[in-house]
């Protein structure tokens, strides 16, 4: 037993150093507290006791690390979990051990807005406010799904359609 306990400590620190050289240390976080707020899913599979902490939260700033992640995933074969704003949380919560929960909330930028064509490019945290508002700016209205303004205009639109 206690050699199945050095090899995850070993397997943990590894996939830990890799994330941080990734992210940077402060971007990548293992401690109890973390993990534990991460695990606040309501839905049924966490009150039938059938989901568990993460092992770790990592928050990408971009595109480029947001891959750098799943490659780190891929490489030891670890399950993850990618969310936005979280105000849905019915996949939020891992159900097998050794999840990666990859928060997307440092990623809140629009990167275009196309008024010819009438579409943007923003990143998950962008919000519906943030967007129609710059919308406004060059004449244009979004449309509004049943979501709150402090929702993410892409989660709002994907799941209220």
């Amino acid at each position: 037993m206690a050699k199945k306990n050095t090899q995850n400590n070993e397997r943990h620190q590894q996939i830990l150093q890799a994330f941080q050289a990734a992210l940077g240390i402060e971007n990548v976080k293992d401690n109890p507290a973390t993990m534990n707020a991460y695990f606040g899913d309501w839905l049924p599979p966490k009150l039938l006791g059938m989901s568990m902490p993460p092992e770790f939260v990592v928050l990408p700033s971009s595109t480029l690390e947001v891959q750098a992640v799943i490659k780190i995933c891929n490489r030891f074969k670890v399950p993850f979990i990618p969310v936005g704003s979280n105000q849905w949380s019915l996949t939020g919560s891992p159900n097998r051990q050794g999840t990666v929960i990859i928060d997307c909330k440092r990623m809140g930028k629009i990167h275009e807005i196309d008024e010819k064509n009438m579409y943007a490019v923003i990143e998950p945290l962008v919000t519906l406010a943030q967007l129609q508002a710059e919308a406004y700016k060059r004449g244009l209205y979004i449309g509004s799904p049943e979501a709150s303004a402090t929702a993410s205009a892409i989660a709002g639109h994907c799941f209220q359609g």
